[in-house]
């Protein structure tokens, strides 16, 4: 009786395993499961990606090396119901060793559609197995890569030419499009529930431009260009913005595709629609608060409609709640510099960039801090990305060689472990903004 496997989490040891897998006569790979909802139901050699489901008569082959991540896998697979005998851990060792073997197998062209950055990497011109040793560098870590050291993955001058060069590519890149909300939740990690309402205000659509322009001089990549809000759906120019964005022609070299993030509370205007359903690398990330998310059906109606693509982030039932991450403390005691670095190394996973009004931040919460002048230091808080060396500011201001700027230390922090905590409602609205103190720098 052949096996049936299904492999976790979809990675570069989950593609080698499965063209391992393929040459064992007594082995079926179903395919791929994975948390990533902008891979949900993508395939890669024939093989659908999957959310998790429970599905009977299937082994799960976890391919994770941290011990982290394959703690929480088996966790999330024994909550969706497969016993213990129906969960393995991939032996590394024995992958490492078949690697080669396989090597001609790995389908450059269908990993280039899955991940936008393998994309970019792919457009140069370097032998194959230079190439896949370099896109072994773990995925959750590849937002910045400087000059021929690639998150330990040494990688021969040749590969960027004989000089060494710069490379800042980005996980996510947020184009603030609006602070007005139509929910006021009581945890935004964006920070909008410290705004009154008189400081909630659209960034100008030149502005906004502009700023999209500049960023694409800068980065080498952008894996998901994200537009936030606030809702976005409440602009009434997003249609003009959409159209800004996906007709600028550096947009297929740079960028992987353009995500905007909805709270499922507006159903977009006819324009909007027209202007999504234009391009096929925008995807609609619709975020299910379940009773706050009171126009969910018209929207994925209206969405399905005019074919546009869209994920559903679903933030309601056991271990899809939210964390009380990335809150603006009360204390305003500035830590130290080792303190700031320790924070940086254990309290801080988070890795959306932001830009907003000609200004680069490391988070969101960073640029709501600098907005409601939330913090007495606001030194470092940003990157100008108009000034002649941004490049190399940006640079630095992303390595993990650099301590994070004072007005983290006013941040509560978002550490992995946190993060995966999922300990309370989704969405829970207060009725007025948290009050904070604000300075006069």
């Amino acid at each position: 009786m052949q096996k049936d496997i299904i492999l976790v989490p979809f990675n570069m040891d989950a593609i080698y395993a499965l063209h391992v897998l393929e040459n064992e006569r007594d082995v079926v790979v179903s395919g791929f499961f994975d948390n990533n909802e902008v891979l949900a139901h993508k395939r890669y050699a024939g093989k659908s990606i999957y959310p998790p489901f429970y599905r009977n008569d299937t082994e799960i082959l976890i391919c994770a090396h941290q011990l982290s991540t394959r703690e929480a896998l088996k966790a999330q697979m024994a909550d969706i119901g497969y016993l213990p005998e129906q969960i393995v851990i991939l032996d590394s060792e024995t992958l490492a060793q078949k690697k080669s073997s396989v090597l001609e197998q790995v389908r450059l062209a269908d990993i280039a559609r899955l991940k936008p950055l393998m994309a970019f990497l792919a457009s140069h011109e370097v032998r194959k197995k230079r190439m896949l040793k370099f896109l072994q560098a773990p995925d959750e870590n590849h937002f910045f890569h400087t000059f021929d050291d690639i998150q330990g993955v040494k990688i021969p001058k040749s590969f960027f030419g004989a000089e060494k060069k710069q490379h800042i590519i980005l996980r996510v890149l947020t184009l603030y499009v609006t602070d007005k909300c139509s929910l006021r939740c009581k945890y935004c990690a964006a920070g909008k529930q410290y705004y009154e309402p008189r400081e909630m205000k659209d960034v100008p659509l030149a502005t906004m431009m502009k700023d999209y322009r500049r960023m694409l001089e800068l980065v080498d990549w952008i894996d998901t260009l994200e537009l936030l809000g606030g809702e976005p759906f409440l602009r009434r120019d997003l249609d003009e913005i959409i159209n800004g964005i996906c007709q600028n022609p550096m947009l297929r070299a740079k960028v992987g595709q353009l995500l905007i993030v909805t709270n499922a509370t507006i159903v977009p205007r006819e324009a909007v629609l027209h202007a999504m359903a234009q391009y096929e690398n925008v995807i609609v990330q619709i975020s299910n608060y379940c009773s706050a998310s009171n126009q969910i059906n018209r929207l994925v109606e209206a969405l399905e409609r005019w074919g546009i693509r869209y994920v559903v982030a679903d933030f309601q039932g056991p271990g899809r709640g939210w964390t009380k991450i990335m809150q603006i403390e009360q204390d305003r005691s500035e830590l130290s510099t080792q303190a700031l670095r320790s924070k940086r190394e254990h309290g801080c996973i988070t890795q959306c960039n932001s830009v907003k009004e000609g200004k680069f931040y490391l988070c969101d919460l960073l640029v709501t801090m600098h907005d409601l002048h939330a913090v007495p230091n606001e030194q470092g808080m940003s990157i100008d990305i108009y000034d002649a060396n941004a490049k190399e500011k940006i640079a630095r201001y992303l390595s993990y060689d650099e301590p994070l700027p004072p007005a983290c230390s006013w941040c509560s922090g978002c550490s992995s472990e946190a993060w995966n905590a999922k300990n309370i409602p989704a969405a829970e609205q207060i009725g007025y903004p948290i009050v904070l103190r604000r300075y006069t720098n």
